[in-house]
């Protein structure tokens, strides 16, 4: 295949996969922080209510 690098189908194939493992892997790690986000916020709210 010209334009790949002589890559064969095979190996752009599981780049391709590898890519797509690593994606789901940080939209599930962008999950998680905002997971904590959330609840470094709610504590917050919690905090300044008992301050108020």
């Amino acid at each position: 295949m010209k334009g790949n690098g002589d890559k064969t189908k095979e190996q752009l194939i599981n780049e391709l996969t590898a890519s797509e493992a690593r994606r789901r892997n940080a939209e599930k790690r962008i999950e998680r922080l905002n997971v904590v986000l959330r609840a470094i916020g709610n504590v917050n709210r919690i905090l300044d209510k008992e301050k108020g």
